[in-house]
């Protein structure tokens, strides 16, 4: 594209399409597409992001994590490398954060009230309620509706939300400890396991149907492949795992060593399943979530935090009560990096873009 020595005082969106080879009424983004300034100097610049025929700029790729405590800490970091400390509006033992990440919107919530956060933009943060106090321990989001699920500990309360700022109390199945929950983005279909052999499966986060897993034991950690349908769970204490197609069926599968297994997540790119084990340098990797190879962290912490960022395909977990954290490309290899500072990080999660 050619601009005259003094240029134009406007450009119209249409002008500027046609100068790019862009058909009028087809859809393109110009991400970071360099042209002259309109009505500047000649030959400067500056970065159009943003996308055309009525779609919006996609969010920033960006991990985020918070801290137990209480603590008002949180950190952010653009490829799960360097982390940058932020601010969280409140101290509280915040447990577990998740993002819309279709819109970039984060939530927050904590294990001991009915406190909870929610971000437009992952650094920034305004204080938000829940609506009962018991300890949400895990939050989760189906971008399709841009609707959150946060599920309570020791109680048959959940809580929905169309957009992270308002919420609503739902009622699962059965009081228990309710310690995970994920949602398969193909189906809308949710799925929360507790410290016992139940488990819940809801296709709106609304209303939700028992289920039933394996066997009893302390289920920390649950994930989806959404392109197979196949959730995989993991335990604590033990080489206990499960597998199901639908969210309603399980089935006993075997992670390679007995450890307090506390996360599992998913690449819903490659299909990898990724899990981490407290207390520990365990780690383990499934392409199915079904069969499980054994993997290893860089140190020995309490890894308790993890998530994949769906488009780079980066996994990154955290430990609490340390200033580390771990990153991989392919949930096989992991290097360690660094958090701003030693704290109990815990939930972390990341936005595709």
């Amino acid at each position: 594209m050619v601009l005259p020595t003094s240029p134009p005082a406007s450009l119209s969106v249409s002008q500027i399409l046609t100068e790019f080879g862009i058909a009028a009424n087809t859809q393109k983004r110009l991400s970071n597409d360099l042209f002259p300034l309109v009505g500047g100097t000649a030959g400067a610049t500056c970065s159009l992001a943003a996308s055309f025929s009525g779609k919006s700029a996609a969010p920033a790729r960006l991990y985020v994590t918070v801290t137990d405590g209480p603590s008002s800490i949180a950190a952010s970091s653009t490829d799960g490398i360097t982390w940058t400390e932020r601010a969280m509006p409140v101290s509280a033992a915040w447990e577990s954060v998740a993002v819309n990440t279709t819109t970039g919107v984060y939530v927050a919530t904590t294990e001991s009230s009915a406190i909870a956060a929610s971000s437009t933009n992952g650094i920034t943060w305004t204080q938000r309620s829940l609506p009962a106090s018991v300890p949400f321990y895990a939050v989760t989001c189906n971008p399709t509706t841009g609707v959150f699920v946060a599920v309570g500990s020791g109680s048959s309360i959940a809580a929905s939300s169309t957009n992270g700022i308002t919420w609503t109390q739902r009622t699962l199945p059965s009081s228990e400890n309710w310690f995970a929950v994920t949602v398969n983005t193909a189906t809308g279909v949710f799925v929360t396991v507790s410290f016992t052999s139940a488990a819940a499966s809801s296709t709106d986060g609304i209303t939700w149907t028992a289920r039933t897993l394996p066997s009893s034991q302390y289920w920390r950690g649950v994930a989806v492949n959404p392109n197979t349908g196949i959730f995989a769970a993991v335990a604590q204490g033990g080489t206990v795992a499960a597998s199901s197609t639908n969210g309603i069926t399980w089935t006993a599968r075997t992670l390679p060593s007995s450890e307090t297994w506390f996360a599992v997540v998913c690449n819903p790119t490659t299909g990898v399943f990724a899990a981490i084990a407290l207390a520990s340098t365990a780690a383990a990797s499934s392409t199915d979530g079904i069969t499980w190879t054994a993997r290893t962290l860089p140190a020995s912490k309490n890894w308790y935090g993890l998530t994949v960022n769906p488009t780079t395909g980066v996994f990154v977990a955290v430990a609490q009560g340390s200033s580390i954290a771990a990153s991989s490309t392919d949930g096989i290899t992991w290097t360690q990096r660094a958090l701003p500072v030693s704290a109990n990080w815990r939930g972390v999660a990341a936005t595709a873009s």
